[in-house]
């Protein structure tokens, strides 16, 4: 058995990210929401985000911009989030532990949380 990693640089954040986003895509539910979305482009946006959220210096250039409102046109339902957050806590888990791995965690249910009640799904 492997021994898992600390989450420590910019390089860990893309392969984690980009193992979220092949679960993400792979699943019938959640990859339809891509569609429209040149994943190429935009994944470089992802990584800056969470580099951000969780203090890590990214390769080039900072995070700008609303992580919310490219979601809200997608039409996405309660479990979209809970598939989308299973497929980050696996892609966490598989490689990684400790308190960045906590913190990513519970950002990304904050997120998904604050995004359902901005959507009208969770209701306050």
């Amino acid at each position: 058995m492997t021994s898992k990693q600390f989450i420590t640089s910019y390089h860990d954040i893309k392969s984690i990210v980009d193992e979220h986003y092949r679960q993400l895509l792979q699943d019938p539910y959640t990859s339809s929401r891509f569609q429209h979305v040149n994943m190429p482009d935009h994944m470089p946006r992802i990584y800056h985000f969470w580099s951000f959220i969780l203090n890590i210096e990214a390769e080039d250039h900072p995070y700008k911009g609303s992580a919310f409102e490219p979601h809200s046109r997608l039409n996405l339902e309660h479990g979209h989030f809970e598939t989308w957050l299973k497929y980050l806590f696996n892609a966490l888990d598989q490689n990684y532990e400790g308190e960045v791995v906590e913190t990513w965690k519970e950002k990304a249910r904050q997120m998904a949380m604050l995004f359902e009640y901005k959507l009208g799904i969770l209701k306050g």
